[in-house]
C-alpha cells in the first residue's frame, strides 16, 4: 500500500513540475508593442514592410508597425485615413519585388 502511495506522489510532482515548465516557457516571449501611434502619413518610398499589432495580442493599442529602409519602426494608428491604402500599396510593391527576384 505504501508503494502505491509513493508512486502517486511522484506522479503528482512530475505533473506539477511539467506544468511549471510549460507556464514559464510561454512567458519568455517579450512583446514588442507600440505605446503610441501617429496618424501622420508615412511615405511609401521609405517603407519595406509592416505588421499589424492588436490589443488581443497583449499590446495596449491597435496599430500598424511599418519598418523603414533604415530599420526604424514607425507606429501608425489603426484608424488613420491613409492606412489601408498604404498597406495595399506596400503589398503590391512587395509582390512586384518578389516577381522580379524569381
Amino acid at each position: 500500500m505504501m508503494a502505491a502511495s509513493g508512486n502517486v506522489r511522484i506522479l503528482v510532482w512530475t505533473i506539477f513540475l511539467l506544468s511549471l515548465c510549460f507556464a514559464v516557457q510561454g512567458q519568455d516571449q517579450a512583446l514588442d508593442c507600440c505605446l503610441k501611434a501617429s496618424k501622420k502619413n508615412i511615405p511609401l518610398r521609405i517603407v519595406v514592410s509592416y505588421r499589424v499589432q492588436e490589443k488581443r495580442q497583449g499590446c495596449r493599442i491597435d496599430a500598424v508597425v511599418f519598418t523603414t529602409e533604415k530599420g526604424r519602426q514607425l507606429c501608425a494608428s489603426s484608424d488613420a485615413p491613409w492606412l489601408k491604402r498604404r498597406m495595399t500599396q506596400l503589398n503590391a510593391k512587395l509582390r512586384r519585388r518578389n516577381m522580379v527576384e524569381q
